[in-house]
């Protein structure tokens, strides 16, 4: 998958422009196949670490310098709506899975702790 670059993020800053770049590429690493098969599958580590910074106080901070509502940018994570806006190929219906599966994991191993 390549990251997105909008015509929006080029009249950010650069800082800004690194902050989403960190976005994309959680949002990216968070839609990779889990390891092994139901229902014994487990996240790779790439989506382990994707998952505790979306859902954590970093993506919350990163989302308030950028001027946007962290609970719709989960949403959106969470939701197929980013299919339909995204160019053909970028996100297909196996990330989408994928990700649903890490989410579910992910929440999973919160609540054990």
């Amino acid at each position: 998958m390549d990251m997105v670059i909008t015509n929006e993020a080029r009249m950010r800053s650069p800082e800004e422009r690194i902050l989403l770049a960190v976005i994309n590429l959680a949002a990216i690493d968070a839609m990779e196949k889990p390891i092994g098969k139901w229902p014994q599958q487990k996240l790779t580590e790439n989506a382990r670490t994707a998952m505790r910074f979306l859902y954590g106080s970093g993506f919350e901070g990163y989302c308030a310098v950028l001027g946007f509502d962290v609970n719709y940018m989960r949403k959106q994570l969470e939701t197929d709506q980013l299919d339909g806006r995204m160019d053909k190929g970028r996100i297909t219906t196996e990330h989408r899975r994928a990700f649903k599966a890490n989410l579910r994991l992910w929440k999973d191993k919160v609540r054990m702790k």
